[in-house]
């Protein structure tokens, strides 16, 4: 049994997401609920199973569990983005006109659904819809050999055959925040009407020029005609009629085009235009879903079998309303920054081996409370006295326990000394040492490795003090398992996660 979801509950199920985090709805309304609180976190210092060799992450409440056991620090997501794969144009590639049949899991490449990808990203941040492919008299595909430049809301046409359509340019502040090797960001400007929206002179160029093609775009156009079946006998420029249901569709404006043959009278292309003016391409305007089109008779006289089918673009509003429409995008990027120790919150004496999305964690206390603080560490403190300890002999990953009583142990994420009578222990608990409250008096002996110090106790709370977060609280969306990353107090981090449906 062969089944999919479609790209429309992707795309509902998206903006579900979207709106959760930004408190917004797609079209800039607000939703009747408050925005949630994202954070990405990471963990896992010890070491896996497997010296070296992450395993696959297993969706189950047990892998969410030891994620959680063994969660180091947080820090709220910054910023939000739905995204697309990266393709770079690259001279000598070929590529696929743009086709109502592609969706958000249409792979571009010679053993997979289509040759080459119906969008690029150039060298300027640029990003071009291939509208038309370059094919030569004999019916022979092209290799793209003029890198688009133009910018305006016209199709054009580059010397090596190829047509294409600006879509937007992807800004500094977008650039910096979303673009990866991987991935391009992609959104919808809002109007100044919308929440969020902003008037045109207060957007950023490349932001003010998106929303101009937005409002310029054509609803229903015929952007091309794919050849199902290439017939033969055809002349050379017949003209294409394109048909409708008179009462299913009300075209505002008629498109028009005309077929290239080969010597055998074959159909290997449709041009958007009309034989008599092949300056302008004819898209039409306000065709929809019962669109057909037929090789004209009356002009071509002879030739049969020719099976064409209409790409109707029925997104909202016409390509370039919408460009994640446009665009196919099924997934979300969640990204965050992070600077060194973030104020002595992240650990960098110690790798980390997980990335994790978590949304709704709560504050580590007697009465929790939701977390809304920028960053906050998981990891549990165990203060002692080190007038006896050697902190050179401490090593990361190490059980630390109390001497009278084994069972209360914990791992050791990395040791900080405060002071000649004081220091902090950061450690966590997991499945694998158990999660016994260590005795609450002060001067109970604490093994660490070689080192036999004696613990402080708290004036008030648990001898494991609380974290800045309970890392057992709130939903865990994701998780990313990695071979171990070293971390620095000079460090800078992107982390980015992205969800893909």
């Amino acid at each position: 049994m062969a089944a999919t979801i479609t790209d429309t509950l992707k795309k509902d199920l998206l903006d579900d997401l979207y709106a959760s985090y930004t408190g917004k709805l797609q079209d800039g309304a607000i939703p009747a609920v408050a925005p949630d609180n994202y954070y990405i976190g990471i963990g896992k210092a010890e070491q896996w199973q497997t010296v070296g060799v992450p395993p696959v992450p297993n969706p189950s409440t047990n892998d969410v569990n030891q994620f959680q056991s063994s969660l180091q620090s947080v820090k709220k997501v910054q910023d939000v983005s739905y995204v697309i794969p990266r393709v770079n144009w690259s001279s000598g590639s070929i590529y696929t006109p743009w086709d109502n049949n592609n969706s958000s899991d249409t792979t571009f490449g010679t053993l997979n659904d289509i040759v080459g990808a119906y969008y690029v990203i150039t060298d300027q941040n640029n990003v071009y819809i291939c509208i038309q492919q370059g094919i030569s008299n004999t019916g022979v595909v092209s290799n793209s050999l003029n890198k688009p430049t133009g910018i305006t809301s016209e199709v054009f046409e580059t010397g090596d055959g190829y047509s294409w359509k600006f879509m937007y340019n992807v800004g500094v502040f977008n650039a910096q925040r979303y673009l990866t090797s991987n991935y391009i960001p992609v959104e919808r400007v809002p109007s100044p009407t919308e929440v969020g929206g902003k008037p045109v002179a207060e957007l950023s160029a490349s932001r003010a020029e998106q929303y101009i093609l937005q409002n310029a775009a054509i609803a229903g156009q015929v952007i091309g005609i794919a050849i199902d079946s290439s017939g033969i006998g055809y002349p050379s420029n017949t003209t294409i009629s394109v048909l409708v249901n008179v009462q299913g569709n009300n075209p505002t404006d008629v498109a028009r085009a005309y077929a290239r043959t080969d010597n055998n009278g074959k159909i290997f292309q449709c041009i958007m235009k009309s034989k008599y003016n092949l300056n302008e391409y004819e898209f039409g305007a306000g065709y929809g879903k019962t669109t057909w089109a037929l090789p004209n008779a009356d002009s071509s006289g002879t030739g049969a079998g020719a099976v064409l089918r209409p790409i109707v673009d029925l997104n909202p509003g016409g390509m370039g309303a919408d460009p994640r429409n446009d665009l196919n995008s099924s997934a979300l990027m969640y990204t965050a920054r992070l600077v060194g120790n973030e104020y002595e919150i992240f650990n960098v004496q110690n790798d980390f081996r997980q990335i994790g999305l978590i949304e709704n964690p709560t504050k580590d206390s007697a009465a929790p409370a939701p977390l809304t603080s920028l960053v906050a560490s998981a990891m549990k403190k165990l203060y002692i006295n080190p007038t006896n300890v050697d902190k050179t002999t401490i090593g990361v990953d190490a059980i630390v326990y109390e001497v009278a009583n084994p069972e209360n142990q914990a791992i050791v994420d990395y040791y900080q000394e405060v002071s000649a009578t004081e220091a902090i222990i950061h450690c966590h608990q997991t499945l694998y040492t158990g999660w016994e409250e260590f005795t609450n008096v002060d001067g109970t002996a604490i093994q660490i490795g070689s080192n036999t110090g004696t613990s402080i106790a708290p004036t008030t709370g648990p001898m494991l003090r609380y974290a800045g977060m309970d890392n057992f609280s709130g939903e865990v969306l994701y998780i990313d398992n990695r071979v171990p990353i070293e971390r620095d107090a000079n460090q800078t981090e992107d982390i980015k996660i992205i969800i893909d449906l």
